[in-house]
């Protein structure tokens, strides 16, 4: 059984507890149930409505054993339902274009298959340092494939959903707004994708949710135990930034719940001091290690209109930005404490600022805003999980109960219909690569658009320095110093039937797919090996695929 004196390292993070009651402000219990002041048992881990089907007439070690049980089942659960829903899309699509760059960088880099300065090249269409998750997730995919790259995004996004927990049980004192943040943010649509793609959102998003627990923790921590694990925490954040650079977007909201939560635990003069130290630890790693790339949060990166990409976000997480809202406002009336509101304000202000930011850098409206969506939804979920467990205590009606309920059955069903055409967001490249790998040689020389979609998948056949792309090309004309550049480059290696293989798929680069087509159709050199029709959640179109003709 568990003992009530805190460990030496550790104070009770109740006044009344530890007898430190002149050192702190008064305590506000910040449980959703019972009026302040009266005993109260969380149904979560008593047994609550549940007790009658726990209540077997086992002996009383029996019963301590059930009810330790009874404390983990509704997390376990969850966690369980959120792999099932991220799981049934590791075979629905080929690699994305996100998967296919990260995956190659990081094989290119692990096997020292091109130098530093060519890897670096690949970093334009990355939204993170190529030399952390690239490596994590080529690895992941030498031992399992793209299935095993695929399941290390879910055990990310499931340590995400378990960190969750853990700060949403701390920040209330109660295990069922826990219980419900972890069911709205585990089911999310957001979460469903991230937990299938192998690329490095989930990462960084783990990373994150895990220094906001470290943080977190120590609101209850000595000093000689809380600084250094603040700097752990900072170091977290550092990784998180540097594997996904919208991220750092978040890294204000990590240190304000820190900060109020060590406010509420020890008064403000811990705090402060808590503040500080997170502060200057992350300011001082994320500006000292250059891997951090702050232009990520201030370039405009399209234009979309604002009000586009503001309804799509209310359609993916609507939702749960107003449970998070309208918590807030509840704490704020019922709690009557500055600090605990401040928290709760905190929580729910986090479910905009994604939206917000990309509304300012006009981002397209498709698969990477949607993935962004989860970071905003781990904070707002937190405060979400108050407003439904304080619907679901004992004293409300039925009809709390089950708009609590319903409300997390709804965000779930939202999830899993905006996931879907979100995964089929990009071609099935898999039929196209079947047919390219039949004319490997290899001598070959292979001229591709976005090649990345294939060069990993055959990357036992094909090395990096055969691939040719279509958005640029330099090609030295035999017997001349001539160099060529672009469209006349393509022209003339087709003419010389330089490429083994030429594949297109007119998505990307349709103007200079149209000139290689006709550069094809004037020279002759080239037949069609294979037309492959294929359907996004966008636009129907084909793969063409032309070898060198038979003379």
């Amino acid at each position: 059984m568990r003992s009530n004196v805190p460990p030496p390292w550790e104070d009770d993070a109740y006044p009344a507890a530890n007898g430190h009651q002149d050192s702190v402000p008064p305590y506000h219990d910040p449980r959703p149930y019972a009026p302040q002041g009266q005993p109260y048992r969380d149904p979560w881990l008593t047994g609550g409505w549940f007790a009658r089907l726990l209540d077997d007439g086992a002996s009383d070690a029996e019963q301590q054993e059930s009810t330790a049980l009874n404390r983990r089942w509704p997390i376990i659960v969850i966690l369980l339902i959120q792999a099932a829903l991220s799981v049934r899309f590791f075979r629905a699509n080929s690699s994305s274009p996100a998967e296919d760059s990260y995956l190659w960088a990081g094989y290119l880099d692990l096997g020292h298959h091109a130098q530093a300065s060519q890897i670096a090249g690949l970093d334009a269409p990355f939204s993170g340092s190529p030399s952390i998750y690239p490596r994590v997730g080529a690895l992941a995919a030498e031992f399992g494939g793209l299935a095993g790259a695929r399941a290390l995004s879910l055990v990310f996004m499931l340590i995400a959903t378990a960190a969750l927990y853990g700060v949403t049980r701390r920040l209330w004192s109660s295990t069922a707004p826990a219980v419900f943040a972890t069911a709205l943010f585990g089911w999310l649509g957001s979460v469903q994708v991230l937990g299938a793609l192998a690329t490095n959102d989930a990462m960084s998003l783990a990373l994150l949710a895990v220094a906001a627990w470290i943080g977190v923790r120590t609101a209850t921590l000595r000093v000689a135990a809380r600084l250094p694990l603040l700097v752990v925490a900072a170091a977290l954040l550092l990784l998180a930034n540097a594997t996904e650079y919208i991220s750092l977007l978040f890294d204000p909201i990590v240190i304000a719940v820190l900060c109020l939560a060590s406010w509420r635990a020890r008064g403000w003069g811990t705090a402060l001091v808590s503040g500080v130290v997170a502060t200057v630890a992350t300011a001082a790693l994320v500006f000292g290690v250059h891997k951090v790339r702050f232009a990520a949060l201030t370039s405009p990166a399209g234009d979309t209109p604002a009000a586009r990409i503001l309804l799509a976000d209310g359609r993916w997480t609507g939702l749960l930005a107003v449970l998070a809202v309208a918590a807030a406002i509840a704490i704020t009336w019922r709690q009557r404490d500055a600090v605990t509101a401040l928290l709760a304000w905190v929580l729910a202000g986090a479910a905009f600022a994604s939206a917000l930011l990309q509304a300012r850098l006009h981002t397209t409206v498709g698969l990477a805003l949607y993935q962004d969506a989860g970071f905003a939804a781990w904070f707002a979920s937190a405060a979400a999980g108050w407003l439904l467990a304080y619907l679901f205590v004992p004293d409300r009606r039925r009809l709390g109960r089950g708009i609590a309920i319903l409300a997390v059955l709804v965000s779930a069903g939202i999830g899993v219909v905006t996931s879907v055409p979100q995964y089929l967001d990009w071609p099935d490249s898999n039929p196209a690569t079947a047919e390219l790998a039949q004319f490997v040689r290899p001598d070959g020389k292979y001229l591709a658009e976005d090649y990345y979609q294939y060069a990993f998948a055959l990357r036992r056949s094909i090395s990096s320095s055969q691939w040719s792309d279509t958005s640029s090309f330099d090609y030295r004309v035999p017997g001349t110093r001539r160099l060529l550049r672009n469209d006349s480059a393509y022209a003339a290696a087709i003419k010389d039937a330089y490429f083994t293989v030429i594949a297109l798929d007119f998505q990307e680069t349709l103007g200079t797919d149209g000139a290689i087509e006709r550069d094809i159709k004037k020279y002759g050199d080239y037949r069609i090996a294979a037309t492959i029709p294929f359907t996004t959640s966008a636009v129907s179109g084909q793969y063409r695929i032309w070898v060198p003709a038979e003379k």
